[in-house]
């Protein structure tokens, strides 16, 4: 029988390629449970050019959050390197309202989000938020109710 070339196996320190549905910046601070960066780390995504990150940050968030990281072969980021990077995020296009509410805009300017941030915004956005935090919310689910699952996903997922 042939022996296949075994791959590699990546250590946590190794830098791999990861790409994001959004424009979002991502810090790390030194001291987050489970990582072993030294010092803080940021990286900035434009939605669609896979940037080099660590592998434990990579493989992190890419399993934690699936619909908005991914995790590229070389070859896979090469090609879309050599593209032009899209003018706007498709998320971000989806979940900004007529009132120019944007979803991610306001995750990402609320740390930590809070009950009282929340409480001020309507409803309509208030059920665009759990939409995005993929919580299905039924049309007849209170607001307050809304708000409270909204506030345990995001502590729970760290947002």
């Amino acid at each position: 029988m042939a022996r296949q070339a075994a791959t590699p196996k990546l250590k946590p320190t190794d830098e791999v390629y990861l790409v994001s549905k959004v424009d979002r910046e991502l810090q790390i601070p030194k001291e987050k449970r489970s990582f072993p960066n030294e010092i803080p780390l940021t990286f900035i995504f434009k939605a669609g050019v896979p940037q080099k990150v660590p592998f434990y940050a990579a493989e992190s968030y890419s399993s934690a959050y699936p619909d908005v990281y991914k995790i590229l072969s070389n070859e896979e980021a090469e090609v879309l390197l050599t593209q032009e990077p899209p003018k706007t995020s498709v998320s971000a296009q989806t979940m900004n309202t007529g009132n120019n509410f944007n979803v991610i805009e306001f995750l990402n300017n609320s740390h930590p989000v809070s009950r009282e941030r929340l409480e001020v915004l309507g409803d309509k956005e208030i059920f665009q938020i759990a939409a995005l935090l993929d919580l299905n919310p039924s049309p007849d689910t209170s607001k307050e109710r809304l708000i409270e699952q909204i506030l345990i996903d995001v502590e729970v997922k760290n947002i």
